[in-house]
């Protein structure tokens, strides 16, 4: 989505506040973190293997897969602050934030559809 959202209406651009502070609050709740174990079939004296202690949110995760190349968590959770200040710009990653955050709403990321974002940008594809 190219659009800066404060070009959208008033209930729109306050949806994509909402879902970039919940998406904000997703990561910083859940990060990867990993620490060494030994080896349950050690190979060699000392052979420790990477455990997960805990994991990114599902979301985030996916989207890292299915980005391409690196998805830079920081530069996404900046564009997400831009979002939620009404501040954001036309660069990638703002664009690719704005993008997410719209098909969280359509989809319900966590609960039901947000029906403002829905209505809006189905009113916008309907020929005058």
């Amino acid at each position: 989505m190219t659009q800066s959202i404060s070009t959208l209406p008033q209930q729109v651009q306050q949806s994509f506040k909402n879902m970039a502070e919940y998406l904000l609050n997703d990561l910083a709740m859940y990060h990867l973190e990993t620490v060494l174990v030994p080896a349950s079939e050690p190979k060699h004296i000392g052979h420790m293997v990477r455990m997960s202690i805990s994991r990114n949110a599902g979301w985030w995760s996916e989207l890292y897969s299915n980005y391409g190349k690196k998805l830079d968590r920081k530069c996404f959770t900046n564009a997400l602050h831009r979002i939620l200040k009404g501040h954001d710009k036309l660069s990638v990653y703002d664009c690719y934030a704005r993008q997410q955050i719209k098909n969280f709403c359509v989809e319900g990321l966590y609960g039901e559809p947000d029906t403002v974002i829905i209505n809006y940008f189905n009113n916008q594809r309907k020929p005058k």
